[in-house]
């Protein structure tokens, strides 16, 4: 179970990668997709070298986080380089670290009702409540992008041929 955290937050920047290479394909630069890879593979394997034989599992675990980092840099650097998009590194940075405080926050609450013999049930629903917020600040600190998705919503359920009130 301790290397779940680890190779969780690697797919964050694997999913970070994947929307990063849009600017790669759309150019048809995709020759520096191997170089990406091979960066990623590189880290990887030394990173293996080095921290299996002091931590085990949760150093492969570590790696492959170090590893899918090293992607999503090179994934980032080549493609804003050939197709320049204008992200909001600031917002998105602070929901990354809400996120991770979130996660470590969640830890410790539980640990915390578990002294009470909070578990169970219990325990997932404070879970679930940790996601709601999360998911509830993500939606405070992209609120015009929600407010979008919101109305594109109501448009698609509309039913055609009318307002819906009578």
């Amino acid at each position: 179970m301790s290397i779940l955290p680890w190779i969780f937050f690697s797919y964050v920047f694997d999913m970070i990668s994947t929307n990063l290479s849009a600017g790669i394909l759309i150019t048809g630069n995709t020759k520096y997709l191997p170089v990406v890879t091979f960066a990623g593979a590189v880290v990887t394997t030394v990173a293996c070298w080095m921290l299996i034989p002091l931590a085990g599992m949760d150093g492969a675990a570590v790696a492959i986080l170090c590893g899918t980092a090293v992607m999503c840099l090179c994934m980032g650097y080549y493609s804003v380089r050939f197709y320049p998009v204008s992200y909001d590194w600031g917002r998105l940075s602070l929901l990354l670290g809400a996120g991770l405080a979130f996660a470590a926050w969640q830890d410790d609450l539980l640990l915390w009702l578990a002294g009470f013999g909070i578990s169970g049930v219990l325990a997932l629903l404070v879970k679930l409540l940790i996601v709601l917020l999360y998911l509830a600040l993500g939606t405070l600190i992209f609120r015009s992008e929600a407010a979008a998705v919101v109305r594109i919503a109501r448009k698609k359920l509309r039913p055609a041929g009318g307002s819906g009130s009578r």
